[in-house]
């Protein structure tokens, strides 16, 4: 099926077609804001973060977040012990905002041969 005006071709132009360095300084606006949002009410991040000595305030760009703050990979998220008593809760302290409270919106996948996992 041919594309034809922008709006067509990109969930949102706007974002999708910006120049690079407006879209590097949206991407260092969120970037900066999550930062603290995660360090203050994620106890797996937190915990993360204080480890490798990368307070939130340390993360000025874009540059500082790639290259300061570590790696999550799945083997530590599984950890024993990963972010403490949270994860005795069911919750490995991964969730930044407790279950009642509505959190960002996300879309769930589906693997050949498994049930729909959040």
């Amino acid at each position: 099926m041919p594309m034809g005006a922008v709006g067509d071709r990109y969930l949102q132009p706007g974002i999708e077609t910006m120049p690079r360095a407006e879209l590097t300084r949206l991407q260092t606006e969120r970037i900066l804001g999550l930062v603290p949002y995660a360090y203050e009410r994620s106890a797996f991040y937190r915990d993360v973060w204080d480890a490798a000595g990368v307070p939130p305030g340390d993360i000025s760009d874009l540059d500082d977040f790639t290259r300061r703050i570590p790696t999550i990979t799945r083997r530590r998220a599984r950890a024993p012990g990963a972010a403490g008593p949270a994860r005795d809760r069911g919750q490995r302290g991964l969730r930044p905002v407790p279950m009642r409270e509505p959190g960002p919106a996300r879309a769930a996948r589906l693997t050949p041969g498994s049930d729909l996992v959040p």
